[in-house]
């Protein structure tokens, strides 16, 4: 009986430890889950050249101590990409960096952000840096460099990559139509008559212009093509006089309403009011929210544990009766 009992000790330890182990690899974030959250765009994005353009950089002084003067660059991914704020709890904090993570600021959903450039902090935690400018009715825009509009503060600062939702864009139409795409043979070319201007579309189908072109010549190339379901062509420009990542409709080439087929956006989870005195940090922030989930949390590490105790037992239990049925 004695050993029946050590066995079933060490069946229900082992049940429980496999238990917990579970379930904080479930719930504890870590560099694995920010790879795995990382967007599919950068595991394919060496199929498509890079564009020959100066890359636009932010007037963050951690982004500029940490890139200039300690020469610390390869530690940021550039991005160039559009997102909005999506949190669950219905706004985000934004910090001064990623290591202080003091909190300057807080946006609510739906507010639209350009992340130039990403940074993994020690924890794993991916950030995104941010220019914005805010005016004094509370509106939020991105701002690239230029003074703020109407006396709108201009700010940087830092964001949880996990706290957004990308906008759809040219980048993540070639990723999910790369295998419709062909490469153009160099010789696509455009003829506009006099007046005439070239639209340039944020991507095939998207119903939505980056501004037009009013004149080519030899230097406009074409890298791919795609064929939309409406049979019309469509040609990618990487860079152009100062025009780049668009998209032109080769077959109609001016007109500027053309059938809509926009890719797939998340939705705007419900925004909520941001607290009128803001946490200071983002420890404060994060236990605050985290304490309204910490009864659950023990309680399903509980109920896991006792569930795994009693599998165990009644395991040990089955094999005993089986044993001195025998």
């Amino acid at each position: 009986m004695r050993k029946i009992w050590r066995k079933a000790g060490a069946a229900c330890a082992l049940g429980a430890t496999l238990a917990v182990l579970a379930l904080g690899a479930a719930v504890i974030p870590g560099p694995l889950r920010n790879f795995m959250n990382e967007p599919i765009g950068k595991i394919v994005s060496g199929l498509f050249p890079a564009q020959a353009d100066v890359i636009w950089e932010p007037e963050d002084p951690f982004y500029m101590e940490k890139s200039w003067d300690e020469d610390r660059r390869d530690e940021f991914v550039h991005q160039d990409r559009n997102y909005f704020v999506n949190q669950e709890q219905g706004y985000l904090y934004v910090v001064d960096d990623p290591e202080n993570q003091n909190i300057t600021d807080g946006l609510e959903n739906g507010t639209l952000v350009y992340v130039s450039f990403t940074y993994t902090d020690s924890d794993g935690v991916n950030w995104g840096v941010i220019q914005y400018q805010r005016t004094a009715d509370g509106d939020v825009t991105p701002n690239y460099g230029a003074p703020g509009e109407d006396g709108a503060e201009v700010m940087t600062g830092w964001i949880r990559m996990e706290d957004v939702s990308l906008v759809y864009d040219s980048e993540a139409f070639m990723e999910e139509h790369r295998d419709e795409l062909e490469l153009a043979s160099g010789q696509e070319k455009v003829n506009l008559e006099e007046g005439e201007e070239m639209q340039c579309w944020t991507y095939p189908g998207s119903g939505s212009t980056s501004g037009t072109i009013p004149s080519v010549d030899d230097n406009l190339h074409v890298d791919y093509l795609y064929t939309d379901q409406d049979g019309r062509e469509w040609g990618h420009i990487v860079y152009y006089y100062g025009v780049r990542d668009v998209w032109i409709s080769l077959t109609d080439p001016t007109a500027t309403d053309l059938p809509v087929h926009a890719g797939k956006t998340d939705e705007i989870l419900p925004l909520k009011t941001l607290p009128q005195e803001l946490p200071a940090t983002m420890a404060e922030a994060l236990g605050e929210e985290n304490a309204a989930s910490g009864l659950s949390l023990w309680l399903t590490v509980l109920g896991l544990v006792a569930l795994s105790v009693g599998a165990s037992g009644a395991i040990i239990w089955y094999f005993h009766l089986h044993k001195t049925g025998e």
